[in-house]
């Protein structure tokens, strides 16, 4: 199978060979048919395994493919991070796949007061990817809303809980409009992130990619 096999717009297409991919990741072959449909996904894979690409195409694909949001504050897809750097990380991938489509991403993170970010924010948001105090901040004082919300993302949950961001995810849910696409990523699928899960998704389609390493292959590594 290659990217090409999907039929993404020739843009987003184009994006990918000018980045030197041609063949989908085990995650990404798995999981991008799944969020193509619009399904619920539920999906176990360790960090590594290329799980950005495994949303992040989708996303564009089907942003792009739509007639853009007119409320700048509204996104039309939400992407969860636990940390401000795999949030930049993602935020890079996003302006990468998504340059020419029309779709535009924002990231939002704390070391920055709301002012600040308020202020940068461009007169059209189609994909905000953030950290959930921030996007909390931001939401709570209605400088982000979810009006027009389609797909929510949460990567690397079971990091989320760790760092006690349970209670922002759970304030911001009940601001998020019922009938919308999850994508769950989490490397552990313990009893706790069970139960988050569980609340998130609808007759999700589960997949878990279960390297025989602990370390995957696409990371280097070494002891001191």
């Amino acid at each position: 199978m290659l990217f090409e096999g999907y039929g993404f717009v020739d843009r987003l297409q184009s994006n990918i060979e000018s980045a030197g991919l041609r063949r989908p990741t085990d995650i990404q072959y798995r999981a991008i048919p799944v969020a193509l449909r619009g399904d619920d996904l539920l999906a176990i894979a360790q960090t590594g395994t290329g799980k950005t690409l495994a949303f992040a195409l989708p996303i564009i694909e089907m942003l792009a493919r739509e007639p853009k949001g007119r409320i700048g504050y509204a996104p039309r897809a939400m992407v969860m991070v636990p940390t401000h750097e795999l949030a930049r990380q993602i935020y890079t991938v996003f302006t990468r796949m998504a340059k020419g489509t029309g779709v535009v991403p924002f990231c939002l993170v704390g070391g920055y007061t709301i002012e600040e970010q308020v202020r940068a924010l461009p007169e059209r948001v189609d994909v905000v990817i953030g950290t959930p105090g921030r996007v909390h901040d931001l939401a709570r004082n209605d400088y982000v809303r979810f009006d027009a919300l389609r797909v929510l993302v949460f990567d690397e949950a079971d990091r989320m809980l760790e760092l006690g961001f349970r209670g922002d995810i759970d304030s911001l849910l009940r601001m998020m409009p019922y009938r919308r696409q999850t994508l769950f990523f989490s490397a552990t699928i313990g009893p706790e992130i069970k139960r988050l899960a569980h609340r998130l998704v609808r007759d999700a389609i589960r997949i878990e990619i279960a390297p025989e390493t602990r370390i995957p292959a696409t990371i280097s590594h070494s002891l001191v």
